[in-house]
């Protein structure tokens, strides 16, 4: 009895935290995965900005250098810098961090500036 009740507490799965500054891969459907970063959490909201880099399975780590940021308008280069996003629709991503890294002052003004 007490192994069965050890295998099932650890086959329940622990919801992820997250934190400002996770580098995530997101589920886009059909095997492939996105990247976005957090910009911000809120009660409510979990601000990301939202990577073009796209992948065939999950990776396990996703080189920051080399993330470009999703446009909008090439030729106008209008970039998708801040998505707002209520928790239940960011928890649909099933997002997973693979990485960190510290939001920068512009990205940190795109959060500040939609919050006014």
């Amino acid at each position: 009895m007490f192994i069965i009740v050890i295998a099932f507490c650890t086959s329940i799965r622990k919801k992820p935290t997250f934190k400002t500054g996770d580098i995530c891969t997101i589920d886009m459907g059909a095997g492939k995965y996105g990247v976005i970063k957090i910009l911000a959490i809120e009660p409510e909201r979990v601000h990301i900005k939202v990577f073009s880099n796209t992948y065939i399975g999950r990776p396990e780590h996703v080189d920051v250098q080399l993330l470009t940021t999703i446009t909008f308008d090439e030729a106008e280069n209008h970039a998708t810098e801040h998505v707002p996003l209520e928790k239940g629709d960011f928890n649909k991503l099933d997002a997973e961090t693979v990485g960190s890294q510290g939001v920068t002052r512009e990205e940190a003004n795109t959060y500040l500036a939609w919050n006014g």
